[in-house]
C-alpha cells in the first residue's frame, strides 16, 4: 500500500484549484501543475512534452525546469535537439504499454536496474544531466499525445507507489487535463485528409489531384464534413477546424 497522508491529498487539492484558474491549456498552466506536483512527490527536474507527429515524428518540450545547472540543462536540450529518444531502453516498453486514458509509469516498471544502468543512454546523457528516477505520465489530449516526466537527482531514492498514486490521483482531480475529443479527432483518417488540405486553401480539384481521387469523390467527402461536423457552409467548415487546430 501507499504511504499517501492526509497532506499530500490536501495538497493535491490545492494544487488542482490553483491551476484551474490559470488560462486552460497554457504554458503558464502547465508549469504550475508540473512544479506543485514535483514539490508534492520530491521531484527536482520537471518536462512536460507534446508529440509531434511529423514527418518526422519528434518530442517537443513545452516546458522544463529544475535542472542543477546550465550544463544539465544542455545535455537534455542537446538531446531533444538531435532527437536521441529511441536510445532511451525504457520508450519501447512504455509505447507498448500505453492505454487509452493516462498511462502512468516509474522506471523500474518499465525495465530492469541491469538493463538500465549498462545503457549508453543512461550513462552517457542522465548522468551528465543528474537525473535518474522518473515517473512517466502520458495521455491523449484533442488527439494529440502529451505527457510530462518527473525526475529525481542521480543517486537519490527510486519513486515508489506513493508518488505513483499522488500522480494518478492529480489526473482525477484535474479534468483540464483530459478535454473531450473534438468531432474532428473522430472522423476518418480520408476525412481528415481532405479538411487538412482545405484548410492549406486547396480547393476540390486541387485535393482531387493530390490524393489521386475524382472530383466527384472530392465533392462528397466535402459533403460528408459538413453533415458529420453539422456544418452549412465552407466558411463554417474552416472555421471549426481552425478552432480545433490553431496552428
Amino acid at each position: 500500500m501507499s504511504d499517501v497522508s492526509t497532506d499530500d491529498v490536501r495538497a493535491l487539492l490545492r494544487l488542482s484549484r490553483e491551476t484551474r484558474e490559470l488560462p486552460n491549456g497554457s504554458r503558464d498552466q502547465r508549469q504550475h501543475a508540473l512544479e506543485g506536483l514535483s514539490r508534492i512527490v520530491g521531484a527536482q527536474v520537471g518536462i512536460w512534452v507534446d508529440f509531434d507527429p511529423g514527418p518526422p515524428p519528434r518530442i517537443v518540450p513545452v516546458v522544463d525546469f529544475g535542472w542543477s545547472d546550465e550544463g544539465s540543462r544542455a545535455v537534455f536540450r542537446r538531446y531533444i535537439l538531435e532527437q536521441q529518444v529511441f536510445a532511451d531502453p525504457s520508450l519501447q516498453p512504455l509505447s507498448t504499454r500505453m492505454k487509452d486514458g493516462v498511462s502512468t509509469f516509474e522506471r523500474s516498471d518499465l525495465v530492469s536496474d541491469r538493463e538500465w544502468y549498462r545503457s549508453a543512454h543512461v550513462m552517457e546523457l542522465r548522468r551528465d544531466a543528474g537525473v535518474d528516477s522518473f515517473i512517466y505520465s502520458g495521455w491523449l489530449a484533442n488527439g494529440q499525445l502529451q505527457a510530462f516526466a518527473m525526475h529525481r537527482p542521480w543517486g537519490d531514492k527510486p519513486f515508489g507507489d506513493r508518488e505513483r498514486t499522488l500522480v494518478d490521483a492529480f489526473h482525477t482531480e484535474s479534468p483540464w487535463l483530459h478535454p473531450p475529443p473534438s468531432p474532428i479527432d473522430t472522423l476518418p483518417t480520408r476525412l481528415k485528409q481532405v479538411l487538412g488540405l482545405l484548410t492549406k486553401g486547396l480547393s476540390e480539384k486541387q485535393i482531387a489531384a493530390e490524393l489521386t481521387l475524382s472530383a466527384h469523390t472530392i465533392h462528397d467527402y466535402v459533403k460528408a464534413l459538413h453533415r458529420r461536423l453539422g456544418v452549412n457552409s465552407r466558411g463554417e467548415l474552416l472555421a471549426l477546424a481552425l478552432r480545433a487546430n490553431p496552428r
